[in-house]
């Protein structure tokens, strides 16, 4: 352990229950949260945290949230850090979104805002978007093997249902179930 570092603070009793002299209490010094609480109200949180917290993002947003439970959040916010060490990483993060983007969505144009999103995806995919554009014709449309139901027959089992004081999905199930036995015994489909 550094020079730098602070040891962990002794628990009040061992662990076998038995409480610990009074003397180590009285020698403590006080926890973190109220270090930071005496800083805010003499006015010196700033110098407070540049000096006793570790100039990284998990400290600051540790520091962060303890403030903000205990309701002693600044009202300038939370200082950040000095300015040199910001990653590049972090200002990426808060880049806008392109203005075609952000006009599509706010018009609720979703044709747009799909053509927007393949043409990103293909740029990003090395594809072409006509490329990206058909399997995602392919893929939402359904094979001509796939069976359909007709019409007719789901206005007969509405029917049927509404007749005899049954609900549709209980109807259907007993309709399939009934299917299932009858191929058991004949094999037909």
């Amino acid at each position: 352990m550094s020079k730098e570092e602070k040891p962990l603070p002794k628990p009040p009793s061992t662990p076998f229950g038995k409480k610990r002299s009074s003397e180590d209490e009285n020698n403590k010094e006080p926890l973190m949260a109220d270090q930071m609480a005496i800083a805010m109200s003499e006015g010196k949180l700033e110098e407070f945290l540049q000096s006793n917290i570790p100039d990284s993002e998990y400290a600051r947003k540790l520091a962060e949230m303890m403030m903000g439970m205990t309701g002693m959040m600044p009202a300038e916010g939370f200082p950040s850090p000095p300015a040199e060490k910001i990653s590049t990483q972090e200002k990426s993060s808060g880049a806008q979104p392109p203005e075609d983007v952000i006009s599509a969505v706010q018009s609720g144009d979703v044709k747009s805002v799909i053509e927007i999103l393949a043409r990103e995806h293909a740029k990003r995919t090395g594809s072409s978007v006509t490329d990206a554009a058909q399997e995602e014709k392919t893929a939402v449309a359904p094979s001509p093997d796939s069976p359909t139901i007709d019409k007719d027959v789901i206005e007969q089992f509405i029917k049927i249902a509404s007749e005899n004081g049954l609900s549709l999905d209980w109807l259907l199930l007993r309709a399939l179930k009934r299917y299932v036995e009858e191929y058991k015994k004949n094999g037909n489909l």
